[in-house]
């Protein structure tokens, strides 16, 4: 072998550990536009989840009022339009819920020029010291994460927002 040569098994096995890159230590990226499966997202699909159904994902960002700072502990309800929750989580220490994932109307059926088909949710926050913040009929499209914006407001009372 000359110098320059790689020796064919090694170069094998670096492509193996590798995705094909060379690098042994490196391991291949996930693709960045890939559509995550419904099993990957967020824990909410089931062995019976059928691949015809829809869904898309909602995350809240909490701060305080002009995003000055995140809120973190605050509590964040999601339920569909008209309904009881279907969700609910804290923030964590950057002011976001988890990412929910939930179902939606197919895009499947969408003529041209039209509005594209969605679901709509309401989002309830609720952090102690702060106004309670609602936010009516969510748009929830079909293979988007959607991010909702909470500014709160410091309460006057400063108590846990009733008033």
């Amino acid at each position: 072998m000359r110098p320059n040569d790689v020796d064919p098994a090694k170069n094998d096995a670096l492509s193996r550990n590798a995705g094909g890159v060379g690098f042994p230590d490196v391991a291949p990226k996930a693709d960045p536009y890939a559509r995550p499966s419904p099993a990957a997202e967020s824990g909410t699909a089931s062995p019976e989840t059928s691949r015809d159904e829809a869904f898309g994902s909602l995350r809240v960002r909490v701060t305080t009022a002009r995003g000055a700072l995140p809120v973190c502990g605050a509590t964040v309800f999601v339920s569909p339009c008209g309904g009881g929750v279907c969700a609910a989580c804290a923030t964590d220490d950057s002011g976001l819920s988890r990412l929910f994932r939930l179902p939606t109307e197919s895009l499947g059926g969408a003529n041209l020029g039209e509005a594209p088909p969605c679901a709509r949710y309401d989002v309830e926050v609720l952090a102690e010291g702060f106004e309670p913040a609602a936010f009516v009929s969510v748009p929830i499209y079909e293979g988007v994460t959607s991010v909702q914006c909470a500014e709160l407001i410091p309460s006057a009372a400063g108590g846990a927002g009733n008033g």
